[in-house]
């Protein structure tokens, strides 16, 4: 919350952390294995964090695997825009599908979402992201919207299609 930069790794419960709207308290911290993450390049920087972990741009929140080159990630200054480099691989494994401007990395990560008091989002390596709530919200809704057995699936690929083209 001072401004320097620290790996997640290296925070604490009761740590502060920059936020939208000022700083908040880490409430708790989850810790997890992965075998895939992703690497956004943005021309600030790189984030890696999980394919389902939220990112905010200029609109809306998209998970870490759905970013794709030209989407403008919110950062503290505004927006950046995400370009292609050419040091980042795309990849299909599973049910994961990267977009063209993220890079995949396998390996066995070990992986660190937080859980903060009074805020869901906050900066990580100068990019908006989302608390483990957050994660968990953007998670809800898109199993809501596939889950829903009233729909004609047809349909319900046609929204996510169009929700896609709007971001």
């Amino acid at each position: 919350a001072d401004g320097s930069q620290r790996p997640i790794r290296d925070l604490r419960i009761g740590d502060l952390v920059r936020t939208e709207t000022g700083t908040a308290h880490i409430r708790d911290i989850i810790k997890g294995r992965e075998p895939e993450l992703v690497r956004i390049g943005p021309r600030s920087g790189n984030l890696v964090a999980t394919g389902n972990h939220p990112l905010f741009t200029d609109k809306g929140v998209k998970r870490c695997s759905e970013v794709v080159v030209d989407d403008r990630l919110r950062t503290e200054g505004g927006c950046v825009a995400i370009e292609a480099s050419s040091s980042l691989r795309t990849a299909r494994d599973g049910n994961l599908t990267l977009g063209k401007a993220i890079g995949c990395v396998s390996h066995d990560f070990e992986v660190y979402n937080l859980v903060l008091d009074g805020s869901s989002v906050f900066f990580a390596n100068g990019l908006l992201v989302g608390d483990d709530n957050e994660q968990g919200r953007l998670m809800r809704s898109s199993d809501e919207i596939r889950s829903s057995a009233s729909v004609p699936a047809e349909l319900l690929a046609e929204a996510e299609r169009l929700r896609r083209d709007s971001m």
